[in-house]
């Protein structure tokens, strides 16, 4: 996936309110974005990932390198 695309998608799945989103847009994780962001995972990437694995993420470059950074393109 294209990073550009990933940006948007992420924006609306985490409901963010960023005018823009980019690897540096800081992101805190409620339970509901938690549970959205495995979906989406599994969804787009066929990629399971765990609570655990998101409790460290801080910003969007962190999330990237959860779903794994070979996904994406610039």
């Amino acid at each position: 996936m294209k990073k550009n695309d990933f940006y948007l998608e992420i924006k609306k799945a985490l409901e963010l309110d960023d005018k823009t989103v980019n690897e540096k847009t800081p992101i805190h994780l409620s339970s509901l974005q938690i549970l959205a962001l495995i979906i989406f995972a599994d969804e787009k990437f066929e990629k399971q990932i765990k609570i655990i694995d998101l409790k460290e993420v801080k910003t969007i470059s962190d999330l990237i390198t959860v779903i794994g950074t070979e996904n994406f393109t610039v």
